[in-house]
């Protein structure tokens, strides 16, 4: 349904135990989401995902295989490829 990013990055809002600390007033992108098949338990493993990219040059290569005109959208504005 869709593309879900996972940000590997802890939350400034989160005690050492894993709960929210501003629960209460917490964004709405956390409001939007359940924690029902939640990171925090446990690490994602590769059958967790249908495409995993574990850094820009893994999802450069799949941009580029996928959409064969990736590289010629740089060129009608000037820009280097990759960049």
């Amino acid at each position: 349904d869709g593309w879900f990013l996972l940000v590997n990055n802890r939350c400034r809002h989160l005690a050492d135990d894993g709960r929210c600390l501003v629960y209460h007033e917490r964004p709405q992108v956390c409001r939007d989401h359940t924690n029902d098949d939640c990171e925090f338990e446990g690490p994602c493993g590769s059958d967790d995902f249908e495409q995993f990219f574990p850094d820009y040059e893994a999802l450069l290569a799949y941009c580029r295989k996928r959409f064969k005109n990736w590289d010629k959208r740089y060129k009608a504005a000037g820009k280097k490829a990759g960049a």
